[in-house]
């Protein structure tokens, strides 16, 4: 597995979403933008080439367009590529460190299980499942996105063009988890959320293992991912392996 691979297909997700319509995906010199805007997601400003190590006077300048277009804050780079000089500067621009990415693959299928929760019941929303988005948007919402909206158009249109598939888990008859599959030339696995009351029941891993059932279903014989520090320790023990690391900035402008 490449490294760049495992970001393509966070940028083909993006891609797909833009040609939506809801978003916008633009470009200004060696960076790429997608705008959405009645959703807090997608929105992110990140490099054409993720291996790509910037100067100074090209920070400056990203800096300055993304004040003076206003274009989305959130600033995604390669850890590997930011030296102590450059994380100096981007914080002097007031470019604050918020979170770190590991991409991460799941190379071979030979030793996936499945994995149950008794009482955990998945489900793969279908296009006219109105319901059941309201809930998934509200637990991806919760848990990843502080509570900000999220415009259901983007995942409605995702089912009905067939490039994702959203699957929901309910435990006890309550909404709790959820998983989004993307399925670009290699299939993704975004916005893993388990609510904070029905965590440590073994919801999270179940639900990942339904989601590899969809995937290797579809041919797909490849999953990438990109974890938090706190989602590692899971996707390491269902066989993933990590690759580089992916920082991410939010430039502050008050």
């Amino acid at each position: 597995m490449n490294n760049n691979k495992i970001v393509d297909n966070l940028s083909e997700m993006y891609k797909e979403i833009s040609n939506s319509g809801n978003c916008n995906i633009s470009s200004y010199q060696s960076f790429n933008y997608v705008e959405c805007f009645d959703s807090a997601w997608p929105n992110i400003t990140y490099p054409k080439s993720i291996d790509k190590v910037f100067t100074m006077a090209e920070v400056d300048d990203i800096f300055s367009y993304i004040k003076i277009r206003n274009i989305p804050k959130l600033l995604l780079l390669k850890q590997e590529a930011i030296s102590n000089e450059m994380f100096q500067h981007l914080k002097e621009l007031r470019f604050l460190p918020i979170g770190q990415w590991t991409n991460m693959a799941l190379e071979s299928i030979d030793s996936i299980a499945t994995y149950n929760v008794a009482g955990f019941d998945i489900e793969e929303l279908q296009i006219d499942d109105e319901s059941r988005l309201s809930n998934w948007i509200a637990i991806v919402s919760n848990v990843l996105f502080q509570n900000r909206k999220l415009d259901p158009r983007v995942f409605r249109d995702g089912i009905r063009n067939k490039y994702l598939k959203l699957f929901i888990g309910y435990y006890g008859g309550k909404p709790s988890a959820t998983t989004l599959l993307f399925l670009g030339e290699t299939a993704g696995i975004y916005m893993v959320a388990t609510l904070p009351e029905f965590r440590k029941k073994g919801l999270g891993r179940a639900i990942m293992s339904a989601t590899h059932t969809a995937a290797f279903g579809l041919d797909y014989n490849e999953i990438v991912l990109q974890s938090t520090n706190e989602g590692k320790p899971l996707y390491s023990s269902l066989g993933y392996k990590a690759y580089d690391s992916l920082a991410l900035f939010y430039l502050v402008t008050k």
